[in-house]
């Protein structure tokens, strides 16, 4: 926490320019299209305290690479979201006509900010570091497909429906801390690369971590599962880390077909 602060500092030294630009759309709003033409003039952008009007679209930039059946916009801007609220979704992929997908090629942060609407960043390449920290999704979100590069930060944030991580690869340490999922999340044939933490998360619904590949430990200690949890066919290179792990319903875990490579002594529970 300390280190991002001191990041987020100095972006805001960096980025000062853009933020007081920002102040102009007064009353403490700024409209998505606004937003979008700031990015295809190629600016960094620092956006505190704001409610965002409209759907924010990453794929109405202007950097396209048209390809079928998979297009590509590229974005080389540095995003920062602070304490903001976006009214309607976000998303960073087009599923109708041409598909279209959304490189981001610097740092995004979106930190302490509401979705009000659900999060779409399917397919997504995140090139540098993701943070999620804090943030609020009311509506469902998808990070299906997407490649995490770098660092991955969902610290404490909260996503209070249906969430997928479907064949998503984190190149760099990923971090669940203390994030809450009130409704189903699934991760499903994907790759970690990375140290993987899920410590002090909590999940009240399904839950399910299937046809996973991973090269470290995922580390499940002081999570809590109220509900249907299911741990199938994944390989586990140097084990998987569930001290003190809660399962409120026992008979509702599901685990087979594992493949546990180089592992100390597992809870219990696995080991039936």
């Amino acid at each position: 926490m300390k280190i991002f602060n001191l990041l987020l500092a100095a972006a805001f030294l960096l980025f000062s320019v853009s933020a007081c630009t920002d102040q102009k759309d007064g009353a403490g709003a700024v409209s998505a299209q606004k937003i979008i033409k700031k990015i295809s003039d190629g600016k960094n952008l620092i956006i505190k305290d704001k409610t965002i009007k409209g759907m924010l679209d990453f794929t109405k930039t202007q950097k396209v690479d048209n390809k079928l059946p998979l297009s590509t916009v590229y974005i080389d801007n540095e995003l920062i979201f602070i304490n903001c609220t976006f009214e309607d979704s976000v998303t960073a992929f087009v599923s109708e006509g041409n598909m279209t997908k959304t490189v981001f090629e610097k740092n995004v942060t979106f930190y302490d900010c509401k979705f009000l609407k659900g999060a779409d960043f399917t397919q997504a390449d995140f090139s540098k570091d993701f943070n999620f920290e804090l943030s609020n999704v009311s509506g469902k979100t998808s990070f299906d497909g997407a490649d995490f590069s770098k660092g991955a930060v969902f610290a404490a944030a909260n996503f209070q429906d249906d969430c997928t991580f479907i064949n998503c690869r984190f190149s760099g340490r990923t971090t669940f801390y203390k994030t809450l999922f009130k409704k189903a999340v699934i991760w499903q044939k994907s790759v970690f690369y990375a140290p993987i933490s899920f410590w002090d998360a909590r999940f009240y619904g399904y839950f399910e971590f299937s046809d996973i590949k991973a090269y470290e430990k995922p580390d499940f200690m002081n999570a809590k599962f109220s509900d249907r949890a299911v741990f199938c066919n994944s390989l586990y290179n140097c084990g998987l880390k569930i001290d003190s792990t809660q399962f409120e319903h026992k008979e509702k875990l599901e685990q087979n077909g594992n493949k546990i490579m180089q592992s100390n002594v597992l809870n219990d529970i696995f080991n039936q």
